[in-house]
């Protein structure tokens, strides 16, 4: 499992006696294929519009 980190802004000033925190851990369970399928899914996107780019170039 990978610790999911969320930044948070310190654009509005914190409750009285806390410190402004930039990082906020989650407690959300994030399973470690899951960057590498988000990945993936990224590449074939990128590689569909490129083969889309092209034929329509050639028609």
């Amino acid at each position: 499992m990978i610790a999911l980190l969320v930044h948070a802004s310190c654009a509005s000033p914190p409750p009285s006696g806390q410190e402004c925190n930039d990082t906020v851990a989650l407690d959300i369970p994030v399973p470690s294929w899951l960057p590498l399928a988000i990945l993936a899914a990224i590449v074939v996107v990128a590689v569909v519009i490129a083969l889309v780019r092209t034929r329509s170039k050639r028609s």
